[in-house]
């Protein structure tokens, strides 16, 4: 303890200094759980230095549901909370913190999640939902209904099949209802009933709305209730706009957060727009125009950009093409901020500027994704990927993960290699080589790979013969 003499009980101390000092004798693999633990709370929950009196309820609270909506294992995130209060503890052991009561309440509720099969929730779930939501989900023909009870479910902040067939028909004809729900009375409202939805057995119900969750490819478990796992879709878009969850808590959620969750999820995000580029740096201007932090821009205005994913040697007025999503309200002004870089397409030469529905949109990057998968596979040289660019690993074990390149360094190609030829991409194929492919004593490149997986760990990687592909197609 003699590392600690120095501290003052009236201070405000830092974690990472306390934590230097007292675990200075520990063990290595101490030292860094705890470490990890102090930095995965400042990350998740405080984006700044962690004091100790910045350890509260609330702070856990979000800390833990940050992680659990991040992907993390409820018993990975146990285990960062023993590390945390750990390190607490022998603060209040020298006086430089006071004794906070909720980590056990708070461990418990944690474990209890250990036995849910919902978690580790996957990285998809909430994007899976927005498209739902949005009505940009390709769903068969017939299945609105459906659609829309599982829709109302969720937004209700996770709804039995029960409930939803005993709802009645005024049950969102006040002010109060969110805007969505009135619109889903509105198109199944009956003079000739008295309730919302129209009368089925609740095992028809229930088996018709598990059959929307799996094509539309949310990963329910089978043991999970639909209660359970609408009230998770709810608290995974609740945690995404700031409100607590219910997560470690059985209380159910306020009308407030169910009209801002509602009104979040349904939120029109624009149209999607067709700018053709005027030279190979257009990308990049626009992409430091439309950032939240350029003051021009606003925070709120930021649209989503698609550079669709072609490799080098593509059509050059596809490659020119760059892809908007952004609401007609913004549209002109954000034209003009990058007029001098592109220009929109029109119906016609004087018409309204040309929109793409998000259900073509969405098969549009889905048939990119999957061609560029199966046929876009190859060795790049030196000159078509630069150190520090972003690409995707679209082969072997790490395929489908993004990594920047750090280093492009040049090996020697031994006797009877395959290399790619000189058109710069191969097919793949399961038959024998073919004449795309043949002996080549040229230098390899070695490419060094960041990474980042998905528990935020930063990975580093070299590959001698690295399928990778650019993400910006320019």
């Amino acid at each position: 303890m003699t590392q600690i003499a120095d501290l003052h009980p009236n201070e405000e101390i830092s974690l990472i200094s306390f934590a230097s000092k007292v675990l200075a004798d520990a063990s290595p693999q101490c030292a860094a759980a705890t470490r990890k633990a102090i930095s995965s709370f400042r990350r998740h929950a405080l984006h700044s230095e962690p004091l100790f009196s910045d350890i509260t309820r609330e702070s856990l609270s979000l800390w833990i549901e940050n992680l659990l909506w991040s992907g993390f294992s409820p018993q990975t995130v146990r285990y960062y909370l023993d590390n945390l209060a750990a390190i607490h503890r022998k603060g209040v052991s020298a006086g430089v913190a006071s004794p906070v009561a909720d980590f056990t309440p708070l461990r418990a509720a944690v474990q209890r999640l250990e036995s849910n099969p919902a978690f580790p929730v996957p990285d998809n779930t909430f994007p899976l939902l927005v498209r739902f939501a949005r009505g940009e989900a390709l769903l068969p023909r017939g299945l609105r209904l459906y659609a829309d009870m599982l829709l109302a479910a969720v937004l209700l902040g996770g709804c039995s099949p029960e409930r939803l067939l005993t709802l009645k028909a005024d049950a969102f004809d006040g002010e109060s209802a969110p805007p969505p729900l009135r619109a889903i009375a509105g198109r199944h409202r009956s003079p000739r009933r008295a309730r919302l939805f129209p009368r089925m057995s609740i095992a028809d119900a229930d088996r018709r709305l598990r059959a929307i969750l799996l094509h539309l490819g949310f990963p329910m478990p089978d043991s999970l209730s639909l209660r359970d796992y609408t009230s998770l879709l709810w608290n995974c878009a609740a945690a995404s706009i700031g409100f607590s969850t219910g997560l470690l808590s059985s209380a159910a959620p306020s009308p407030e957060a169910v009209r801002a969750v509602a009104l979040s999820l349904t939120a029109d995000p624009g149209r999607w727009r067709v700018l053709r580029l005027r030279d190979n740096n257009a990308l990049k201007e626009i992409r430091r125009i439309v950032t939240p932090e350029n003051p021009e821009a606003g925070s709120d205005a930021a649209p989503e950009l698609y550079s669709p994913p072609l490799p080098p040697g593509s059509d050059p007025l596809l490659r020119r093409l760059l892809f908007v999503r952004i609401n007609d309200s913004r549209l002109s002004r954000f034209l003009r901020s990058v007029g001098e870089y592109a220009w929109c397409y029109r119906n016609t030469r004087r018409g309204d500027y040309a929109a793409i529905p998000s259900s073509q949109m969405e098969i549009f990057r889905a048939t990119l994704l999957r061609l560029a998968d199966k046929a876009q596979v190859g060795i790049y040289n030196e000159s078509e990927l630069l150190v520090g660019q972003r690409v995707r690993i679209i082969d072997g074990d790490m395929k489908g993960y993004e990594a920047v390149i750090e280093q492009i360094c040049k090996t020697e190609n031994q006797n009877g290699v395959q290399s790619v030829n000189k058109c710069k991409t191969a097919v793949r194929s399961s038959k024998a080589p073919s004449a795309v492919e043949k002996k080549d004593s040229s230098p390899l490149c070695i490419f060094r790979l960041r990474l980042t997986a998905d528990n935020g760990i930063e990975w580093r990687l070299r590959l001698p013969r690295p399928s990778l592909l650019p993400i910006e197609g320019i």
